[in-house]
């Protein structure tokens, strides 16, 4: 049997090889592209939604709440990417929701 590989949806580099974005990796393909690229922490913002890691349990899912984001949140988020650096861990995905994608990515026009 052949693993198969597809990218999740919106899925794009911020920071090349260190930093992607995405929507919520669905299907177990897209949670094998995320380990062919080592991606291997998941930090959700996301509350609607859980990550299927059933299907590779070598990731980390870090969730936030996207209704109650704090300061605090943002510290523990750059805490986290330093941690990871540390560890030699350098590759992160955020799931953010549909329309802050949009926004990153230059699709959404709020005029």
């Amino acid at each position: 049997m052949s693993t198969q590989y597809a990218m999740p949806p919106y899925f794009s580099w911020i920071v090349d090889k260190v930093l992607a974005v995405s929507a919520i990796p669905f299907h177990h393909s897209h949670l094998n592209y995320l380990k062919l690229n080592k991606i291997e922490t998941i930090v959700s913002f996301d509350d609607q939604r859980k990550v299927p890691i059933h299907t590779n349990p070598f990731m980390k899912v870090i969730r936030f709440s996207s209704n109650n984001l704090s300061i605090n949140d943002c510290s523990n988020f750059v805490y986290l990417m330093e941690s990871a650096k540390k560890r030699g861990e350098v590759r992160i995905m955020i799931i953010l929701l549909h329309l802050t994608i949009n926004f990153l990515l230059g699709g959404f026009n709020p005029l």
